[in-house]
């Protein structure tokens, strides 16, 4: 694989938009499904990572698929997304928790490796994705040979679409897990890589500094989230006009069978629900001996 001395590490918020994805003198990072929202990257300037234990059910079945996502990591957006990293590892770096015999071409993350470089504090204090591509994007960028580490004057690490807001809401789990990323951006930076996030992070940043009056940020961050939120509530809302919409469409569609059904086709066997209506068959020429809706038929001839 080609080396580059610029790494793009991406989350799933908004501001992943400010990547540089189709720079081609940046590495791109992903992790988990996020390929689902990303548009299409050369492989070659791909690392992926998905750092979750795969789960394989303990129930026998007939029919074993060890490429159904409901036996690997929890990611419900694509039943097939083992399948997609087996396919990814043949030709980029795909990094997993530990080996696992459906990827057979991924590389289990090198946890001593990483303990060796960080040092046992630092290199354990991994409570999170992108803390784990934040480590391998160091060393990357910074290898260690015999006690020194060779670094380019180029060396870049973005962050971008990466929030770990600490009031992420009820059971949140940023807050604890947002220091780690920041331990290792500050080891990066100590280490002479340049480091690029975004304003609305929330990454490397306070609403101001202690003591001081200073709120760009904030105003900054508040203004994308409350532009995000936003955009969420008119999705939600066009959804809401779309189905209110299709349940009219669906209405009248019902109302119009049950109007022909009851003014064209009185009487007719059928079910019930539907819109039968139990009338005689007015509408259809008679028989001699026969017998509409329990009703004699008359036909002036008298008794036969």
């Amino acid at each position: 694989m080609e080396r580059r001395d610029k790494i793009a590490v991406l989350g799933y918020t908004t501001h992943r938009n400010q990547a540089p994805l189709q720079n081609s003198e940046w590495t791109i990072y992903g992790l988990n499904d996020l390929y689902h929202e990303l548009p299409t990257v050369p492989f070659d300037r791909l690392r992926w990572f998905q750092i979750h234990p795969f789960k394989r059910s303990l129930v026998p079945t007939h029919d074993p698929s060890p490429m159904d996502f409901s036996e690997g990591p929890p990611n419900p957006r694509d039943p097939n997304h083992v399948l997609w990293l087996k396919e990814l590892s043949k030709s980029s770096p795909v990094y997993i928790l530990q080996a696992e015999p459906e990827l057979p071409d991924a590389i289990p993350y090198p946890m001593d490796e990483v303990i060796e470089y960080f040092g046992p504090q630092l290199g354990k204090y991994l409570t999170n994705s992108i803390s784990y591509m934040l480590a391998i994007a160091i060393m990357e960028l910074a290898p260690a040979s015999n006690g020194k580490r060779a670094l380019s004057p180029d060396a870049t690490i973005g962050v971008f679409g990466v929030d770990m807001m600490v009031a992420g809401g009820s059971g949140s789990e940023y807050g604890f897990q947002r220091p780690s990323c920041e331990a290792f951006l500050g080891f990066a930076r100590g280490a002479g890589i340049e480091i690029v996030i975004p304003k609305e992070s929330d990454l490397l940043k306070a609403a101001y500094p202690y003591a001081s009056a200073e709120g760009e940020y904030f105003r900054v961050k508040m203004a994308d989230y409350r532009n995000e939120m936003s955009r969420r509530r008119g999705e939600v809302s066009n959804n809401l006009n779309q189905m209110q919409a299709a349940h009219q469409e669906l209405s009248g569609a019902i109302n119009a069978c049950d109007y022909f059904l009851r003014a064209h086709l009185p009487g007719d066997p059928g079910d019930e629900q539907v819109g039968r209506a139990p009338v005689p068959d007015s509408h259809k020429p008679l028989q001699p001996g026969v017998t509409n809706a329990g009703v004699p038929y008359d036909n002036g001839e008298g008794p036969s």
